[in-house]
C-alpha cells in the first residue's frame, strides 16, 4: 500500500514538473522572455558578416526542420549548411587573435556537421544540432554580423540552447510535441 502510494506521488510530481517546465500552454507569445539584451560590437567587413549570416540562415533552415519533426530534411540541409560554413573567408578579418578565434570556431563546425548525415534517428540529429546550436553561437559572436538580432532560447526540459531570428518560441529539440517549450535568454543586437 505504502508503495502503491509512493508511486502515484512521485508519478504526480513528476507530471508537475513536466507541464510547468515549459509552460505547454503558452502560445509562444513573447511575453514569457528571461531576456539579457547583449549588444555585440565586433569589427567585421560588410563581406565577412554577410557569409556569416548566409550560414546563420542556412543553420536556422535546420532548426526549422527540426521544428516540423523532419529529421531527413534537417540532414538534407547539413551539407547547405557545411557549403555556407566554408564560404566564410578569413582573410577578410584583420584582427589575428579575431581571426584564430573564428577559425576555431569554423573548425570545430567543420567536425560537428557532417555528424548530422550520419545520425539514425531524430534523437540523434537533435544531438548533434544541440552542439552545432553552440558552436554557432560562439561563431557568430566571434566574427560578428551587422543590423541584426539573433535571440538565443533555452529549453529546460532539454536543457539546450538554440538561436532564433524571431523572439517566438518554436523547439527544435521536441517539436510539436512541446513546440512553445522554452523562453529567450539572450537578445544579440549587432
Amino acid at each position: 500500500m505504502i508503495m502503491k502510494v509512493f508511486s502515484v506521488l512521485v508519478l504526480l510530481a513528476g507530471t508537475f514538473l513536466f507541464t510547468t517546465a515549459c509552460n505547454s500552454g503558452d502560445s509562444g507569445s513573447s511575453s514569457d522572455k528571461d531576456t539579457t539584451l547583449v549588444e555585440i560590437d565586433v569589427q567585421v567587413s560588410d563581406e565577412t558578416a554577410a557569409q556569416v549570416d548566409s550560414f546563420l540562415q542556412t543553420y536556422y533552415a535546420v532548426k526549422d526542420k527540426l521544428v516540423d519533426d523532419d529529421s531527413a530534411a534537417a540532414k538534407r540541409l547539413s551539407e547547405d549548411l557545411l557549403a555556407a560554413l566554408n564560404n566564410i573567408s578569413l582573410e577578410t578579418i584583420s584582427d589575428s587573435l579575431q581571426r584564430n578565434t573564428v577559425s576555431q570556431e569554423v573548425l570545430n563546425l567543420k567536425n560537428l556537421i557532417p555528424q548530422l548525415n550520419k545520425d539514425t534517428s531524430i534523437a540523434a540529429v537533435r544531438a548533434t544540432f544541440e552542439n552545432i546550436s553552440y558552436g554557432t553561437y560562439s561563431l557568430i559572436k566571434s566574427a560578428g554580423l551587422k543590423n541584426i538580432k539573433v535571440y538565443r532560447t533555452y529549453c529546460p526540459m532539454a536543457d539546450a540552447y538554440w538561436l532564433s531570428a524571431s523572439d517566438q518560441i518554436m523547439n527544435p529539440y521536441y517539436g510539436h510535441s512541446m513546440i512553445n517549450c522554452g523562453m529567450v535568454k539572450e537578445t544579440l543586437e549587432f
